[in-house]
């Protein structure tokens, strides 16, 4: 199972700066975010990567959405 989305979510909300509808819940963030996965041959926890101090941006191993399918049988044992 892979559980994930398109965005993470900004460590605060920078109100109507970028469309934000005022200064209630947390903008979209294309630069770090979480998916989760379980069974499939995937190693139990397991963390891949990293963000800043704040959670904004992936500091530490990031994968590209490109890169997702192959490296998801890496993580798995598997060849791609």
């Amino acid at each position: 199972m892979i559980w994930g989305g398109e965005f993470g979510r900004t460590p605060a909300s920078d109100g109507n700066a970028n469309g934000g509808g005022g200064n209630f819940g947390r903008d979209h963030n294309p630069y770090g975010f979480s998916i989760w996965m379980a069974g499939g041959g995937i190693k139990g926890g397991k963390l891949i990567g990293a963000t800043d101090e704040i959670g904004l941006r992936a500091i530490q191993d990031p994968v590209p959405g490109a890169r997702f399918p192959v490296d998801r049988c890496a993580w798995q044992d598997r060849q791609p």
